[in-house]
Parts: C-alpha cells; structure tokens; sequence
C-alpha cells in the first residue's frame, strides 16, 4: 500500500480505517445523494497545498496538461 500511494492514484472507500497510514496529501471525493435518485453529488476536498493548486486551478478552468 505504501508504495502504491506514492506512485499511483488509490481510491479508497475508508481512509479512515488506514490510521496513521493514511496519507497527508490527499485529495478527498465525497459523493452524497442528489435531488432525485439517480444523481450524486460530487465534493472534492483538499488537504495540502498541492491539492489545493490543483482545486482552485480546477474551479478557474485552468488545469493544463
């Protein structure tokens, strides 16, 4: 697991459970129920700097490759 979130994107459903092995730099995906139910929300949070950059570039339109 270790060397997977340091070199790779990692889904996991209860990062929670990870403890102290949860990593600092993360980017979190929080999907709740929507209006009707067939939709979902979709809420990224960031905790680190680099998370962030990437949020607010998202938010401007502005992510290049």
């Amino acid at each position: 697991l270790t060397d997977a979130l340091g070199q790779a994107i990692c889904l996991i459903e209860w990062p929670a459970l990870l403890g102290a092995m949860a990593p600092a730099d993360a980017l979190h995906l929080t999907l709740t129920p929507g209006p009707v139910d067939e939709v979902r929300q979709l809420r990224l949070s960031a905790t680190s700097p680099r998370w962030a950059g990437f949020l607010h570039r998202l938010k401007q339109g502005s992510l290049a490759a």
